[in-house]
C-alpha cells in the first residue's frame, strides 16, 4: 500500500493559473497524488495552462509529469454533467 495522499483539486474558469500551477508542482514534490477535476471548457483551459506552468516549476528539480485524462459523470442542479478530470502522476526526467 502507498504512503502517498490523494489531492484533488477543483478547478474553475475563476482560478488564478499561477496559484493552481503553484498547489500542483507542492503536491508532485509532496509526493501526493494529484487528480484535477474540471467542469466546462473554461476550467479545461485553466487547467492546461496551470500544467504548463506547474511543468517549468518541477523541471529544475528533474521532475516531469505524466497526465492521464479522463472522464466522470456527475449531478450538477439534478442535471447530469461531464466532468474532465486529469491524473498526475510525477516521473525523474533523466
Amino acid at each position: 500500500m502507498s504512503d502517498r495522499k490523494k489531492k484533488t483539486l477543483l478547478v474553475s474558469g475563476h482560478t488564478d493559473v499561477t496559484k493552481l500551477a503553484g498547489a500542483i508542482a507542492k503536491s508532485i514534490r509532496d509526493q501526493d497524488d494529484v487528480m484535477l477535476s474540471c467542469l466546462g471548457a473554461a476550467a479545461i483551459h485553466t487547467a492546461g495552462k496551470a500544467l504548463a506552468a506547474a511543468r517549468a516549476y518541477l523541471v529544475s528539480g528533474k521532475i516531469a509529469l505524466r497526465e492521464r485524462p479522463f472522464f466522470e459523470l456527475t449531478k450538477v442542479d439534478g442535471a447530469d454533467r461531464n466532468l474532465m478530470c486529469v491524473s498526475l502522476e510525477p516521473y525523474a526526467m533523466y
